[in-house]
C-alpha cells in the first residue's frame, strides 16, 4: 500500500466513526455527507475537511475573553440548516445581556458581533496532479470558481470553494448597528444564500459524475450517504 492509499484508508476509518474531518466541527455535516461519500468512492481522491455551509453569529475576541483564556472568537449562534430568525435574535440578546433567559451573558462593552453566511467548502487530497486538475475543472463547471489545487512533492490538495457569502457587523463594541427588524431581514438574506449554496452543491454532484462516472453517484446513493463507506 502506497502513502496515498494509507492516508486514505486512515481517513475513511475515522470518517466511519464520525471523525476524521479536519474542519472546526471535527465531523462531516449532515448536508455534506452525500458529496463527501461520492468523492471518497473515487480511487484517486479522499476528503480531508468539509463544511456544508452555515449561518452564524460570530463574536470577536475581547479583552475579557482573552483574560478568560479564549484564544479566538466564538460562535454565539451557528446552524448548518437555514437559520431561525427568532433564535438569532435570542442569541444576540443573550450575548448583550438583554435576555432574562438562564445563561444570558453579562454585558461586555467590547462585544462585537458579525452575522455570517459561509458557503460549502471541501478539501480533497488527490493521488495525482492530473486527477486534482480534473476535479478543479469539475468544481469550476459547477460554479465553484475559487477552486484550486496546491501541489507539493508529497501531497496534492484541492480546495472546492465559491463566493456565495455574506458578512455583516450587527454589534460594534456593545452598540447595536441594526434594529431587530433589520436583523430579521438580514437572516432572510442569509437563508436565500443558503438555498443558492444547496443548489450549487447539487450541481457539483452532477459535474463530478460527468467527469468521473455516473456509477459513482449510484454507488453513493446505494451507500445511504455514509461519508466513510
Amino acid at each position: 500500500m502506497d502513502a496515498f492509499a494509507r492516508r486514505k484508508a486512515d481517513t475513511l476509518a475515522e470518517l466511519a466513526i464520525d471523525g476524521g474531518d479536519f474542519s472546526r466541527a471535527g465531523h462531516v455535516d449532515e448536508r455534506a455527507r452525500p458529496v463527501v461519500a461520492l468523492v471518497n468512492r473515487h480511487p484517486d481522491f479522499f476528503t480531508t475537511s468539509s463544511c456544508a455551509g452555515r449561518v452564524s453569529v460570530f463574536a470577536d475576541p475581547t479583552t475579557a475573553t482573552r483574560a478568560a483564556g479564549m484564544k479566538g472568537g466564538e460562535w454565539v449562534y451557528v446552524n448548518h440548516d437555514p437559520a431561525d430568525a427568532a433564535d438569532v435574535l435570542a442569541a444576540v440578546r443573550s450575548k448583550l445581556g438583554a435576555s432574562d433567559a438562564a445563561g444570558a451573558s453579562a454585558p461586555d462593552p467590547e462585544c462585537t458581533l458579525v452575522l455570517r453566511f459561509e458557503p460549502f467548502i471541501l478539501s480533497v487530497e488527490a493521488k495525482t496532479t492530473r486527477a486534482g486538475a480534473a476535479l478543479v475543472a469539475a468544481a469550476r463547471d459547477a460554479g465553484y470558481r475559487e477552486s484550486g489545487v496546491t501541489a507539493c512533492d508529497r501531497r496534492k490538495i484541492i480546495a472546492v470553494r465559491c463566493s456565495i457569502r455574506m458578512e455583516v457587523p450587527i454589534v460594534s463594541r456593545g452598540v447595536r448597528l441594526v434594529s431587530e427588524d433589520a436583523l430579521v431581514r438580514l437572516v432572510e438574506i442569509a437563508n436565500e444564500k443558503h438555498a443558492l449554496n444547496a443548489a450549487r452543491m447539487e450541481r457539483f454532484v452532477v459535474t463530478f459524475a460527468k467527469a468521473f462516472g455516473a456509477d459513482l453517484v449510484r454507488a453513493a446513493s446505494a451507500g445511504g450517504g455514509d461519508a466513510g463507506a
